[in-house]
This record gives C-alpha cells, sequence and structure tokens, in this order.
C-alpha cells in the first residue's frame, strides 16, 4: 500500500518543526513526510503528492514550487495556551506582536481581538523596522504564537500563547487530500475539542471566543460519519453530532446535559466494558436497532477529563474498507489494462494474446517471459480482468524493488510486536490482500533463495502464517508471475529452485520483443502521440526508415518515451524533421551505417553460408550480434533475433555455439546478468566471410 507523499511547507524553521511534530502526532507512519523552507527552496519538488503551507500567504509561491502536488493553504488558529496571562494585563498597554512576516503578526492580532481581547494596544512586528526605532519605544512585553527566537532582547516580558494550529477546514482538505480514514479525523478532532475546551475554560468571560469556537467544533463533528458523543468529567453529555442522532435514534436537545450512563442503558451497552476494551485499542460490537455498531472511547491528553465515545456502523467500516482499498491501491490493487490496450497487430502478438486469453479462464499458475518493458504487466492485468477474478483485486509485487530482509514480512504479513518498528496492530501480507485475486509476482528471477522456500510453501499449502504468528490464514490467490530471465538457466545454476520453476511455469507465454514485429512500430508510436496529445504527426520515409532499422532494446516502453520525445520537439509543427529524433538514436543508425556488410538480404544469406557446412550456424549467431548493436546480450534476445531468419535455431543449439564462439574468442561471456558482447575478432572472421559469400554469389 503506497503512502502518500506529504511536503510542509513554512518559512521559519520552528514553524516547520512544530507542524511536522504536529501532523505526526495525528498521521503516525501512514504518510511520508518531508518539511520544506520556502526561502531554501530553489528548484521545483516533483516528487510529492500533496503541500500543507504554514499559512496561506505562502500558497502562491507554494504552488510554484510543488507544481505536481494539491496545495493546502494552511489556515490557522490559536490554541489557547496563555491567553488568562493575556487577559490579565492592563487595559491601554502596548504590546509587540511577534511573527514573520508583518501580515502574520497583524493575523495574530486579529486572532487576539477576535477572542473579544480588545483591551490592549497591539504593535505587529515588522523585521524591516530597526528594534531601536520609534515605534517600539515603552514596549517591555511581547505575545508571542511559539516565535520566542524572534522577540527583540530590549523586551523583558514575553507570554508564549503557543503555536498556532491549522482550524478544521484545512486539516479537513488535507485528510481529505491524503484519503486517510476516519480514524485521523477522531485524533485530530480529540486533540482540537481538548485545545478548544481547555481555552473556553480560560476565557469564559469571552463569549465571542465560546461561540465562534463551539460552532467551528459542530460544524466538523457534523463533517464525519462517525457518530459522536462527548462528556465531561462529571459524566453528563456536553454534545452530540447529527451522526450519532441518526445512528442511535434520538436529539441532542433532549439529551444534552444528561449522564452518558444513561445512553449506554438505553442502548443496553456496559460502557465500562467500552471503557475497558478501548484501552486495549478495540472496539465494542453491539446490535442496536437492527444495525450492527462499533463504539470505542477516544482517549484525550491525560490532563482531560473529559470523553468522546465515536460509534461506526459497520456496514460503514466495509464500505470505507472497501473504498479506502481501492483509492489506496489503484497502482497495484487494481487492474487497469485489458487486451485491447496491448497494441500491436503482428500475427504473432495476435496469437499470444489468443493463447493469453484462453489461459485467462483457468486458475492454473501462468508465466510471462520477455525482455524488459515488452509489456508483461500488461498481459497479467488483461489476463485478470478476462479471469473469474476478475472483480478481486489485483496486486503486483516486485521483488527486484523489496530488500531481502523484507521479503518474507511482505509476502506473508506480521503479527502485533513480531520486530521492532512493528505496527501495534500487525499487517497483512501480500497474499492476504490479494485473496480472492490475482498476485502478480514481477521480476520473479530476482527472489533470493531463501525466500524461494516461503514462496514455494505458500504456492503448495494455499495458506500463510504471519511473521510473529500462529494462526493459519487461508487464501486463496492466482499466481501470475514474470521475469526477464532465462529461469531454467538459472535453475541449472542452482540459483532458482527446480521445484518453484516447475510450479510456476505451468502455463507459460513469451511476449516479443519490439524489434521482431517492426511493422507495429510506427502505427504504435502514432497511436501514443495521438492518444495522449490529440494530433497526428507526419513522419517522413527516411525517419521511418530509421525509427524500424533501430533495435528498440527497451521495447514499446522506449518507444513510448521516444514517441512523447517527438511531440515535445515539434509541438509548432505538424511534419517530423531529423532533429525531432533522440540523438541516441541517431547515432545508432550512423553507427550501423558504418558496421553494415555487403551481404545479401536475410532470405537469402543461409544459402550463401551453406559452403561452410556447420560453421554456417555461427556465423549466423555472429550476424545476430552485429545486428543488434549491443553489449551484453542475454541468451533471448539473441535466439530472438536469430529465429528470425533461422527459426529451428533451439536455445540448446545456440548455447553450444556461444561455447564454442568464447573458446575461438569471437565473443566474450560474463555472468547471467552480463551476458555476451562480440569481439573484434568476432567482426573481423564475420566480415571475411560475409565478403567471401559476396564473392561467390557475383561469380555464380
Amino acid at each position: 500500500m503506497k503512502k502518500k507523499r506529504l511536503a510542509i511547507v513554512a518559512k521559519d524553521r520552528v514553524v516547520e518543526r512544530f507542524t511536522y511534530s504536529y501532523l505526526r502526532d495525528i498521521f503516525g507512519d501512514a504518510v511520508e513526510m518531508r518539511t520544506f523552507s520556502i526561502e531554501d527552496l530553489k528548484e521545483p519538488v516533483t516528487d510529492c503528492d500533496v503541500a500543507v503551507t504554514s499559512h496561506t500567504y505562502f500558497a502562491p509561491e507554494v504552488e510554484r514550487l510543488f507544481p505536481n502536488a494539491q496545495v493546502i493553504p494552511g489556515h490557522k488558529m490559536l490554541s489557547g495556551r496563555n491567553l488568562e496571562q493575556v487577559l490579565n494585563l492592563p487595559a491601554g498597554k502596548r504590546v509587540l506582536v511577534i511573527n514573520t512576516p508583518r501580515s502574520l503578526s497583524v493575523e495574530v492580532i486579529r486572532n487576539l481581538e477576535e477572542l473579544g481581547i480588545r483591551h490592549l494596544t497591539y504593535v505587529p512586528l515588522d523585521q524591516d523596522v530597526d528594534e531601536d526605532s520609534e515605534l517600539y519605544q515603552g514596549i517591555d512585553t511581547a505575545i508571542s504564537p511559539g516565535m520566542g527566537h524572534l522577540v527583540p532582547p530590549n523586551i523583558s516580558h514575553i507570554i508564549d500563547i503557543g503555536q498556532r494550529i491549522f482550524r478544521p477546514i484545512t486539516f479537513i482538505s488535507l485528510w481529505r487530500a491524503l484519503e486517510l480514514p476516519d480514524d485521523y479525523v477522531e485524533v485530530y478532532m480529540a486533540k482540537y475539542v481538548e485545545v478548544l475546551f481547555q481555552s473556553a475554560q480560560k476565557l469564559a468571560s469571552s463569549l465571542s471566543y465560546i461561540e465562534t469556537y463551539l460552532a467551528e467544533v459542530e460544524t466538523t463533528l457534523n463533517e464525519i460519519d462517525d457518530g459522536i458523543i462527548r462528556a465531561d468529567k462529571a459524566g453528563n453529555i456536553t454534545g452530540i453530532n447529527r451522526s450519532a442522532e441518526n445512528m442511535l435514534g434520538f436529539s441532542r436537545e433532549k439529551w444534552i446535559g444528561k449522564p452518558v450512563k444513561s445512553v449506554f442503558q438505553r442502548i443496553g451497552l456496559s460502557q465500562e466494558r467500552v471503557e475497558a476494551e478501548s484501552k486495549l485499542n478495540k472496539n465494542v460490537i453491539f446490535h442496536y436497532k437492527k444495525k450492527t455498531v462499533a463504539c470505542k472511547r477516544i482517549h484525550l491528553d491525560v490532563r482531560s477529563n473529559d470523553s468522546i465515545f465515536s460509534f461506526k456502523e459497520a456496514s460503514k467500516i466495509v464500505e470505507l474498507e472497501s473504498e479506502i482499498r481501492h483509492k489506496l491501491n489503484e497502482k497495484g490493487f487494481v487492474a487497469k489494462y485489458n487486451f485491447e490496450d496491448i497494441w500491436g497487430g503482428d500475427a504473432n502478438l495476435r496469437k499470444i494474446k489468443q493463447k493469453a486469453e484462453t489461459f485467462a479462464k483457468t486458475e492454473q499458475t501462468i508465466l510471462l517471459t520477455g525482455e524488459s518493458g515488452v509489456g508483461k504487466e500488461l498481459f497479467a492485468q488483461a489476463i485478470h480482468l478476462n479471469s473469474g477474478r476478475k472483480n478481486g483485486p489485483f496486486l503486483a509485487v516486485n521483488f527486484a524493488a523489496i530488500p531481502d530482509s523484507l521479503i518474507e514480512s511482505e509476502l506473508l504479513g506480521y503479527s502485533s510486536g513480531a520486530f521492532t518498528g512493528a505496527r501495534r496492530e500487525g499487517k497483512a501480507g501480500y497474499f492476504e490482500k490479494a485473496h480472492n485475486g490475482t498476485l502478480f509476482l514481477d521480476e520473479i528471477g530476482d527472489i533470493k533463495m531463501s525466500a524461494q522456500v516461503t514462496l514455494l510453501r505458500v504456492l503448495q499449502e494455499k495458506e500463510v502464517i504471519r511473521v510473529g504468528g500462529d494462526r493459519v490464514i487461508p487464501v486463496s490467490v492466482r499466481i501470475i508471475a514474470a521475469t526477464n530471465k532465462d529461469l531454467a538457466q538459472l535453475v541449472e545454476e542452482g540459483t532458482f529452485r527446480r521445484d518453484l520453476y516447475y510450479r510456476i511455469n505451468a502455463l507459460p507465454i513469451e511476449v516479443p520483443p519490439l524489434r521482431s514485429r517492426k511493422q507495429d512500430i510506427l502505427p504504435i508510436l502514432n497511436k501514443r502521440i495521438y492518444r495522449n496529445f490529440g494530433v497526428e504527426k507526419t513522419i517522413p520515409a527516411d525517419i521511418r526508415r530509421i525509427l524500424t532499422a533501430y533495435t528498440w532494446p527497451g521495447n514499446v516502453r522506449e518507444l513510448f518515451n521516444v514517441a512523447d520525445y517527438i511531440y515535445y520537439s515539434s509541438m509548432e509543427r505538424s511534419v517530423v524533421e531529423l532533429s525531432d529524433i533522440p540523438e541516441y538514436i541517431l547515432s545508432h543508425h550512423e553507427k550501423t551505417k558504418a558496421s553494415r556488410l555487403p551481404i545479401a538480404d536475410t532470405e537469402s544469406t543461409e544459402n550463401l553460408f551453406i559452403r561452410y557446412g556447420a560453421d554456417a550456424q555461427c556465423l549466423t549467431v555472429l550476424r545476430a550480434f552485429i545486428s543488434l548493436q549491443g553489449e551484453g546480450l542475454g541468451r533471448n534476445r539473441l535466439l530472438s533475433e536469430i529465429q528470425r531468419y533461422e527459426p529451428h535455431m533451439s536455445e540448446h543449439r545456440l548455447k553450444k555455439i556461444l561455447a564454442e564462439l568464447r573458446d575461438k574468442g569471437y565473443i566474450q561471456t560474463g555472468t547471467t546478468k552480463q551476458g555476451s558482447s562480440i569481439t573484434p575478432e568476432g567482426i573481423a572472421y564475420y566480415r571475411s566471410k560475409a565478403e567471401e559469400a559476396q564473392g561467390a554469389q557475383t561469380a555464380s
């Protein structure tokens, strides 16, 4: 489950640290948070989903600096700390109000006056004015919202009214942008209500404060779906929100001021049991008026004797869980692509798509092989959407992206207290999350041997036991695996378990590389440009030849990038020019021209080499190296190229030929990951034989 990335942007470092601590206390680890000083940012930040400003004043600049983020302007309110000290200052006294810039000092003054504290003469701090200025003469007292480091040294008395906190309008906007469940609103409300009630007690004489902020409390409480009942230290009800009225079926006017215990008696629930279970972070489930309801006490700060009880309908919990799962897992839990999204008219590709669609109807494990960028995940998603599990989750797991130490806990999940840093409530693993759906195991060739044992056991037993737990959890999951590696070779090398290989290789599908279906290159490029940008481009014949001749090692993924590049490079023109093509493709074209050999077309090459007997296949392999113009070529890629003009070449035969060429010094071979490369001696040998063949053809 991918966390949202939140940027906290402020001008002052103290505000920045306070806001981070304040939000971390509410959100915990549910959000990935980073802080930024607006004065230190020189370049735009593009990897944040949401940005919240310390104040609305900075919102326009933050929108410019965070172009990809949803910006939430920070509306602030006073926290109520030490306001009684402000009230006790003598009427007419000149006090310096601290904040930066000056407009924020003015806003703090406005906050104080909104609370009815109008008996003082406020002077806003202006850091552009010298502290010895006549403006500040005779002032010995400063009011600071947690900004004491800005107070001039000649001020002898400082009243710290605490850092200002976000108003409900800001928090609700932030909560929605982060797509978090209602639980986090409960945590915020617990803090917010506590601040308001404590401040209200200190400012009992300021009726405007109480009326203003209690109205905000009521508005915020009525915004959430949970039923909320608040009781004071005497156990009498002080607040009931609209959801609680509707859920429990009584009016707040009738129950305000009555003992909260009478509510529990009416609904047939023990308040003592709710108190006890809530200390263990558990809900109490009860049935009331044909509804199943979960009740829990929200614990406030230890200094508060007030109580808040939340009520949530079980049906709402299920709906919320489903909604959150859908929203938070759009990129991994939900399949979005079907077979029509796999572009290309190549006959071989059409056959493979038909085979995949047939395989989708089964429950068998499918192994997708092919080079990086050919669209293996698109096939996996399409298979899921055409299977009997299409209404279940689709979860993609990339083994290359998971640290070895975390693979087991990510696959199986973990129980409470399984290891240091584990969530208190534990965590479900990928298999549990994919229950009744499809689990796509991408880059399975990168999984370490130790984790292969765990994976094999789950595939065989169809059950998991969380790390640190003892409960057996049955799982029903359809597996689709994918790799760009030669798993059979890894089995021979001893780095991939043979039993696991045969377990996942039940229905193999090899997705062809783009260079094996060259007739699809230009249609896909044009379709990408039209689909993404709504325009059509004219591509001259010489550029079409360059694009078609290119080997596309990154396959369709690389072609998409090139299509985007061409569009942006030719935005003002309808006709594509040579300068609109990426330089590395043009460079490849020039190298290919320089090394092109005077040989016949591919169809007659084997006939020309037939005089060399067994050596003809060695020359064919060398030809593939030269044609691909690459270093570190894998056996699968070589075989795909060779089979274009020698379809009967087998992988076993290719392996022997590579060994022979290596022994003769014509190629260099590395590890499985490094692949093979042709040597200068290999190029010279091939060139000499090709020239002989050319001469023989001319003579005949």
